[in-house]
């Protein structure tokens, strides 16, 4: 596993294998040539870096609330993957006060769906996307 992961899962207390998770589907672990990984936003004019972190007002601009120094360079960059991934963690940690869990299909849901919908459908929300994204992160999971 990646010592980024390693890292951010150990300051926050996050299992780094779900840190992986959320890494491999949202950029391929910051590889993805997709819009929004290296500069910009996504395809949905949201979400930037590797961690697909919302930037924007309409999904509460969780870049700007939960930003982190993941490599202690002294600045907080979200397409810096130390900062980004550094900062999902301590997004995780938010969201398992916000939809009261630890389990992790509700955590994946949350952060690709947000904690509304979870908190709304009383566990993974129905939409195609969401369970998909649970069930490719829960796989990656049990193999690590």
């Amino acid at each position: 596993m990646e010592q980024t992961y390693k890292e951010a899962g150990r300051r926050f207390a996050v299992d780094p294998r779900l840190l992986a998770a959320i890494g491999l589907s949202e950029s391929r672990h910051g590889r993805s040539r997709l819009p929004g990984v290296f500069s910009g936003v996504n395809f949905v004019g949201c979400c930037a870096g590797p961690a697909q972190l919302c930037v924007v007002r309409w999904c509460g601009r969780v870049w700007q609330r939960y930003r982190v120094d993941g490599d202690g360079d002294g600045r907080r960059g979200v397409y810096d993957r130390h900062d980004a991934f550094a900062t999902a963690a301590r997004y995780v940690v938010a969201l398992e006060r916000m939809i009261r869990s630890v389990r992790p299909r509700l955590l994946l849901a949350a952060y690709n769906a947000g904690p509304h919908n979870v908190r709304r459908y009383r566990g993974v929300p129905p939409f195609r996307e969401t369970r998909g994204y649970v069930r490719r992160g829960m796989q990656l999971m049990k193999r690590l």
